[in-house]
């Protein structure tokens, strides 16, 4: 599973086809889509994404706190487009359905389209604008998770290596402190049930 770069991202959304922006499009928010979801997840090798519905996996990244809900009803738009244009050889890019697209995005991306597009956006600038504005905010959420992973790896080898210094010589009661916390965790464990 390969992520699309961000020339190759431009290239697919500004295609003079519609087909070839909406189907590929959507195909790159997907891809990006399964990332995050993957890198969110402890065990993400015990779930094959490929095999959830779309709408499943967007309820999902939202459920893990990685994609926001306030532009659940575009992404969802979005692949609905996708759909009909996968499946109708004649659809064509509506106003409507751009229409309804826009007002389903958040202020901010909404905002933002309709000031680039001097407040008059047509449906072409609308389904490009939506799709770049998902897949910034999936990336963004993505280069999040594998700095947090990073930063929490790092702090977690530092404060190995000075509780390894503290209790040097020590040994007895490191055993002791460590029998402490377990007993604690079991505890709060039980608690839960």
């Amino acid at each position: 599973m390969n992520i699309p770069s961000h020339k190759e991202l431009l290239r697919i959304i500004n295609s003079k086809s519609s087909f070839v922006t909406i189907v590929k499009g959507h195909q790159c928010i997907v891809e990006i889509l399964n990332r995050v979801i993957i890198e969110a997840l402890p065990f993400s090798h015990k779930i094959e994404i490929e095999r959830l519905s779309f709408k499943f996996r967007v309820d999902l990244a939202i459920a893990l706190g990685v994609f926001n809900s306030n532009t659940r009803n575009a992404i969802l738009d979005i692949n609905s487009i996708r759909n009909r244009f996968a499946h109708d050889y004649r659809a064509r890019l509506n106003a409507k359905e751009t229409k309804t697209l826009l007002s389903s995005m958040p202020q901010n991306m909404k905002s933002y389209i309709m000031k680039r597009e001097g407040g008059k956006p047509m449906p072409q600038s609308i389904i490009k604008g939506a799709m770049v504005l998902i897949y910034i905010n999936l990336e963004s959420s993505l280069e999040n998770l594998r700095t947090g992973k990073i930063r929490a790896q790092v702090l977690n080898e530092m404060a190995e290596e000075e509780l390894k210094k503290a209790w040097q010589g020590r040994e007895d009661k490191l055993e002791a402190s460590a029998a402490k916390i377990d007993e604690e965790v079991n505890k709060r464990i039980k608690k839960l049930r």
